[in-house]
Order: C-alpha cells, then structure tokens, then sequence
C-alpha cells in the first residue's frame, strides 16, 4: 500500500497566502492507501486493520510561523507509521512583511526521521518590491 499518485494537480496561491487546489479528474486525480480518494475534502485519513490512523493526505495546508511566515501546501502526505516519506507538493512561503511569494516549490520528500530525501526545488521566485 506505499503508492501515492497525483495526477492533474493545479494549485493557486494569492499573495495573502491562501491556497485552492484542483485537479483536472477529481475522481482519479489521487491514489494512496490502495484506492482513490476524495478530493473535495480538506483531509484524507486511512486506517488499518484495527481502526488506527495510518496515512493521512492534506489539501490545502496552511501553516503560520510565530514571526507571521505563511507557508501553503498544495498536497500533503504523511505515512505515520514512520515506514514512508513525508511528501509535499506545491509549496510556497509567503513572508509576513511584504506579503508576497518569494518562493514556490515543485517537490519535497523527507523521511520518517527527518532527512531531506529530495530538497525542494524553487520553480519560482519573486523578489521584495
């Protein structure tokens, strides 16, 4: 059951922060846990054999630093059993001040114990007025 997909993800981002995503097939658009899930939803949670949360899948995640940095997530994957990475799709920091994305990430994959598997790259940057 290690397999997550995601296909036809579009994510949108203002500069305040606030995040939407979409994806071109909402009913196949992502595949984890053994199935397709519900996309239309803030959070996906799948469970084992005995009831217990094992994977959970976040749309949408906003995150606020004590110093006022915004970071949004697109897709958020967590195996938290510790077997599997940490996945992140689109996401972007928008820093408290000028309010305004200074950085956008494709793709970031951290391991259970908290090593950077693959580092963010910036697909996009955009300097302070």
């Amino acid at each position: 059951w290690t397999a997550f997909r995601v296909y036809g993800l579009t994510a949108t981002i203002t500069p305040a922060g606030v995040v939407s995503t979409e994806f071109a097939d909402p009913g196949s658009a992502v595949f984890v846990d053994g199935r397709w899930i519900d996309t239309t939803t803030d959070l996906y949670t799948g469970v084992d054999e005995q009831g217990a949360p094992r994977v959970t899948v976040a749309f949408g995640e906003r995150e606020t630093a004590a110093d006022g940095t915004v970071t949004v997530t697109a897709v958020h994957y967590r195996d938290l059993t510790g077997a599997h990475p940490d996945v992140r799709l689109g996401t972007v920091v928008v820093p408290p001040a000028a309010g305004q994305v200074v950085g956008a990430y494709g793709v970031g994959v951290t391991a259970a114990d908290g090593t950077v598997l693959v580092a963010p790259q910036p697909v996009a940057t955009v300097a302070a007025p």
